[in-house]
């Protein structure tokens, strides 16, 4: 017997060679220690060492020939990232594998769990029956997840059967299978309690789920008192040059708010599906070999849903403004060489209160740039099956063969062009074949400026362009399906503009700017612009203006500032064909590592009047994150609808 002593095995294993291969590497102390045949005995504040293991507890015992360690008393086991609390542990050191009893705690972080039972506990797997487990560190937990069998891939994911999430002793929601990530850890359920005048007392909850890093997604449930009840989900799925994405939601309109809201509205619903109200969105791609196909399919219940939708969309993090937009459908497989381009494409319609174009399919072909001798030559066409309610189906076939002198000469470049533009379509109004031709004169000279200034490398081309675009020699009425896009007018135009781009040291500036003067008398000055004009301030512009005519500008504009934890974000938005003119201003700061501010205003400057308003406050709890708005919304000729919203999700999902 050996008192207060700290004793090696890899001495004393040296020695046993006919029982080991090779000595382990493990240290044994405790205050007393004693061997028995091929066993040994330590009690007294007992601590174990074998590679990255270490076992603590009161008794423990190692089976020399066995390789097995078993500790009773107030055991507790670390092994990599992993941590156990219990009252007897009995560890298998060849095989990695240890089987417990008394589980009190355990540790796979960010996870704390404990189970009735372990039936397998290693490095690569734990396996817990009747277990828990959970993100938070308080004892008891401020939530945690109650399940039959939990198995535990340290450093990978948590699976689990037959779960019941509890918030304190409260059950909430049951999974029959539930996985949460712990590599990656997205944050699970997201609850949005509010109020307000128009959709009255509303909670919005939506749980992000992941699978893995291809493959993630969310489901959500809506309840609104005065509204309604929705639900739905959404599939996100991403890999190697292929993504994809689903969306559906269904809602259940109330009787009531139809009546007061909807009923005498443009374009009401009818009839006895009038109260539900539903969307599918769905969209692909994917490479391959020089291929692309792509896919977008949405269909609504009615053409208003975007609209009367945005404020649920907008809290699961759609955020398109303003959803005026119409319903999309399209495919397209197209095969890219160096030589020519080559595909297919269609645009459908999926929705009954569509009335555009289709066309199903359309077959495309182009040559890019080649030169021959001293000219270049581009060719394209494409051949299209076209259909709309309520006239007979039609062909058309477009194409456009252009050529071009270039020649360049210290930094200068002159380069005519004659475009030719000849479209077939199979049958006019009168059901006969009909042709349109059509050429177009184009003459560019340009004059490269570039060099350093200092440290900034500086590239301007100023240009001037002359265009001349003469009518078609067919009379375009006839055209089968006729609109805006179909027509060729006739244009002479002078354009004057400069490309110009500096790069310096963490600053940048990207410019492209021209005005151009038609001979019906427009002028127009077209813009973009691209400035960070240090590492804290950036500015954005695009947009096109009449000079002499109102009616058609369009403008988009956002000066950013940020510094430290502080952001402000100024812009605005006109577009004159929508009747559209707004302010925005959003300023985010993070105050400290537990409060965050955030402010949103939307200004419709036209009409003089606050389209939106929102003000967040989020404060960082223990092990939750709980989030304050106030946010208010408004219409033209209506009056403010006003929300107060809380939200609540666990921070370590």
């Amino acid at each position: 017997m050996f008192n207060k002593v700290s004793l090696s095995l890899i001495f004393l294993l040296s020695f046993l060679t006919p029982l080991f291969s090779s000595p382990l590497p493990i240290n044994v102390e405790g205050e007393n220690v004693s061997f028995h045949e091929n066993k040994m005995v330590a009690e007294g504040n007992v601590r174990i060492n074998y590679k990255d293991l270490f076992i603590h507890s009161d008794k423990a015992s190692f089976d020399i020939s066995k390789k097995i360690v078993v500790a009773k008393g107030n055991v507790s086991l670390k092994e990599g990232k992993n941590y156990l609390e219990c009252d007897e542990l009995i560890y298998d050191l060849k095989n990695k594998k240890g089987y417990i009893k008394g589980i009190k705690r355990g540790i796979s972080p960010p996870w704390f769990w404990k189970g009735e039972k372990i039936e397998k506990f290693s490095e690569k797997k734990i396996i817990l029956r009747k277990g828990e487990f959970t993100t938070c560190d308080r004892i008891p937990p401020h939530y945690h997840f109650s399940a039959k069998k939990v198995v535990i891939y340290p450093d990978d994911k948590i699976k689990s059967y037959n779960v019941m999430m509890y918030l304190g002793k409260l059950p909430v929601f049951y999974f029959p299978y539930y996985e949460a990530p712990i590599k990656k850890r997205p944050y699970g359920w997201v609850h949005w309690i509010s109020n307000s005048p128009r959709r009255g007392f509303s909670i919005l909850s939506h749980y992000n789920w992941y699978k893995n890093p291809s493959l993630s997604g969310k489901f959500f449930i809506d309840f609104e008192k005065y509204k309604g009840f929705g639900e739905g989900g959404k599939i996100r799925w991403k890999r190697e040059k292929e993504k994809g994405y689903f969306y559906a939601y269904n809602f259940n309109e109330k009787g009531k708010y139809y009546k007061k809201y909807e009923e005498n509205r443009k374009n009401a619903r009818r009839g006895k599906d009038k109260l539900k109200r539903w969307k599918i969105y769905s969209k692909y791609i994917k490479e391959w070999n020089k291929n692309t196909f792509a896919a977008k399919f949405e269909k609504l219940s009615d053409p208003n849903f975007n609209q009367d939708f945005y404020f649920e969309e907008g809290i699961r993090g759609w955020d398109s403004y303003p959803l005026r937009r119409d319903a999309e459908n399209y495919f397209f497989l197209e095969k890219n060489t160096s030589s020519f381009t080559y595909g297919i494409k269609g645009n459908f319609n999926a929705n009954y209160f569509d009335r555009k174009l289709e066309e199903k399919p359309t077959f495309y072909f182009s040559i890019p740039s080649y030169y021959f001798s001293n000219f270049l030559y581009s060719f394209s066409m494409e051949t299209s099956y076209l259909s709309k309610i309520g006239e007979k189906d039609s062909i058309r076939m477009l194409s456009e063969q252009k050529i071009s002198f270039p020649y360049n000469k210290n930094s200068w470049e002159i380069k005519p062009s004659l475009t030719l533009r000849s479209d077939f379509y199979g049958k006019d109004r009168k059901k006969d074949e009909e042709w349109r031709n059509s050429v177009s004169e184009e003459l560019k000279i340009s004059k490269r400026f570039q060099g350093l200034i200092g440290k900034s490398y500086i590239s301007t081309i100023p240009y001037i362009l002359f265009l001349e675009q003469n009518h078609p020699y067919q009379n375009q009425d006839n055209l089968p399906y006729f609109d805006k896009r179909d027509r060729i007018k006739g244009k002479r135009s002078l354009r004057i503009g400069i490309d110009e781009m500096w790069e310096g040291e963490r600053k940048n500036l990207d410019l492209l700017y021209y005005v151009e003067g038609i001979k019906n008398g427009d002028t127009f000055m077209n813009g973009e612009i691209k400035w960070k004009i240090n590492p804290h301030i950036s500015l954005s512009n695009y947009g096109r203006w009449g000079l002499n005519r109102k009616g058609k500008n369009f403008s988009s504009s956002e000066l950013s500032i940020k510094k430290e934890n502080f952001r402000i974000t100024l812009g605005h938005d006109l577009y004159d064909d929508e009747n559209l003119n707004i302010g925005r201003v959003h300023l985010k700061h993070k105050i400290s590592d537990l409060w965050n501010f955030n402010i949103y205003e939307r200004y419709n400057i036209r009409y003089s009047f606050l389209e939106e308003s929102k003000i967040e406050m989020e404060r960082t709890l223990h092990c939750w994150k709980v989030k304050f708005i106030i946010k208010t919304e408004k219409s033209r000729g209506k009056k403010p609808d006003v929300q107060f919203l809380i939200a609540f999700r666990i921070k370590g999902l």
